[in-house]
């Protein structure tokens, strides 16, 4: 059963995709007001790192860096290190938007580094594609190279873990020894 919060947040995300932007901020605040009114931590991180998205993806950055700051507070809050490492990675989004270069690359060497620890390979991808892009814009080319070719050594990972459980799903279905 879902709660308020969490149908508020569904509907919100749809009215996005619509391109009803005042829709989606209206259902984004009622989520997270019933977030708040009922502790659930989880629905109110959402909360703000959709709202996150929608400012980057606007390039406001000045607002975009106000809900970065809340985001990370709730994320940290929430405790989850998966969640965490999105977050580093969206807030450093708001930061390289804002060109604040210095910033965003401490929140990717944070995601980076709890990415390795928990073995969370797309989030590795991510980190690693946003690092190659910084030190890209920045002009040191050694380091945007080594971010690029982790990138790509995850995504074949990735590519071969997706190929074996096709495989073995297929194995399963046809009984194919």
């Amino acid at each position: 059963k879902q709660t308020l919060a969490e149908i508020n947040h569904s509907i919100s995300l749809n009215y996005y995709k619509l391109d009803s932007i005042e829709n989606f901020l209206y259902h984004m605040r009622k989520a997270r007001e019933f977030a708040i009114e009922a502790d659930h931590l989880y629905i109110e991180m959402l909360t703000f790192n959709s709202v996150l998205q929608y400012h980057i993806d606007v390039e406001k950055p000045d607002s975009a860096l106000y809900y970065a700051r809340l985001t990370l507070d709730a994320a940290r809050r929430y405790g989850n290190p998966y969640n965490l490492t999105g977050v580093y990675n969206m807030a450093s989004s708001a930061y390289i938007l804002a060109n604040r270069h210095d910033r965003a690359l401490q929140l990717l060497y944070k995601a980076l580094a709890l990415g390795e620890e928990n073995n969370f390979t797309p989030m590795l991808a991510w980190t690693n594609e946003s690092l190659a892009r910084v030190y890209a814009e920045q002009g040191d080319h050694r380091r945007a190279y080594h971010h690029s070719s982790a990138l790509n050594a995850l995504k074949d990972s990735i590519f071969k873990m997706e190929q074996q459980q096709k495989i073995l799903s297929m194995d399963r279905k046809f009984n194919v020894a």
